[in-house]
């Protein structure tokens, strides 16, 4: 990174740091592979998140979106600058038990909001390995399950809306009930649109757990509802600061494994999310 980079990085007015200690740090996640970064930001907000992937768009250097570091692919890795959503994006507010919701934070790990969830009779339903320390934003990235995918499907089931950060420094809210990005919608429908005989074949129904990828399939049963393609896009569309507020009817799931009125539900400015009754 030339010093005349660095100096609009720093000018964006978010934390960030590009001492020797802190780029090795980010230079590996849980994958077997290691790329030093040229630096790292710590967004507070998504002003802050905006201003400074906008400067570093600007001056030509790639942004890599890190939630926990857990990917196994290499995917919060790269050479130019991390931006760490999980340091300080870690509010869980708007609990609402009527309608199922609640918004998180993307930085928010997923056993803290289970602990928030937990004296309510819920949690969320995907239930990664790595619950510990899986961030909300990391899971919708992602496009995380667990165990009982068949039960509580995938992350993207559970996101009802998300608050992103484009390139080129916007901030959008984006699914159903939010009319933004009109044009990039229409574009990719008709892009997706165009291939959905091949995509019905390589992405039939029911293929519940596949690795990320961008949601071709659930955008078609979904038109319109950018949320869709952003699950599972790994950081290469948007940068997702929080799961956005939401609200839709509970799902009464059945089970032998559960009780018979399991419920999930949706929720997130954080990230819209599914959550379940113990």
């Amino acid at each position: 990174m030339s010093p005349a980079q660095r100096a609009a990085i720093e000018s964006s007015g978010c934390e960030t740091k590009f001492d020797n200690l802190t780029r090795q740090l980010y230079a590996t996640d849980a994958s077997i592979y290691q790329i030093e970064p040229a630096g790292v930001a710590f967004p507070r907000s998504a002003e802050q998140a905006s201003a400074v992937i906008r400067a570093a768009a600007d001056a030509g250097v790639s942004i890599t979106p890190r939630g926990a570091g857990t990917s196994l692919s290499g995917g919060a890795i790269g050479e130019g600058l991390i931006v760490d959503f999980s340091r300080y994006n870690r509010q869980i507010v708007g609990l609402d038990i009527d309608w199922r919701t609640v918004r998180v934070g993307a930085g928010v790990v997923l056993d803290q909001l289970n602990a928030h969830l937990k004296p309510h009779g819920f949690c969320f339903g995907p239930d990664v390995a790595t619950s510990n320390r899986a961030t909300l934003g990391g899971m919708v990235a992602n496009n995380s399950s667990g165990a009982h995918v068949p039960v509580y499907g995938t992350t993207a089931d559970h996101v009802v809306s998300l608050e992103i950060v484009l390139a080129d420094g916007r901030i959008n809210k984006i699914g159903p009930g939010h009319d933004t990005l009109r044009d990039e919608r229409e574009k990719i429908e008709s892009l997706i649109r165009a291939q959905r005989g091949e995509i019905g074949e390589r992405m039939p129904p029911g293929l519940l757990k596949r690795w990320p990828g961008y949601g071709l399939e659930r955008f078609l049963r979904a038109p319109n509802n950018l949320s869709e393609v952003l699950a599972g896009s790994e950081g290469t569309l948007a940068a997702i600061f929080s799961k956005g507020n939401c609200s839709f009817r509970p799902h009464v799931i059945c089970s032998s494994s559960m009780p018979n009125h399991a419920r999930r539900f949706c929720s997130s400015n954080f990230t819209t999310t599914t959550l379940r009754n113990d």
